[in-house]
């Protein structure tokens, strides 16, 4: 049985991913603009801001998992 819980922790999986998408979209909504963060940001200040959008998806989805491995009510729940 599903529970609202296993519900909020399948949202949660979602809206990080929602997440992580629109934050790249920003970075390179058009080409004028993709050439513009080019100009103002190094490789390294880009490929940090990636990482760190990463490393936000990844947290989200590793207490998601746990709220959903926590739940007794449900101890069948596969995380993909």
């Amino acid at each position: 049985m599903v529970t609202d819980g296993d519900v909020q922790a399948a949202a949660a999986l979602v809206a990080a991913d929602v997440r992580a998408w629109q934050y790249q979209h920003e970075i390179a909504q058009t080409d004028e603009q993709r050439k513009t963060a080019d100009q103002e940001l190094n490789p390294d200040e880009r490929g940090k801001q990636f990482e760190e959008a990463i490393i936000l998806v990844v947290e989200a989805r590793e207490r998601a998992a746990t709220r959903l491995r926590s739940r007794p009510s449900n101890p069948r729940v596969t995380i993909l």
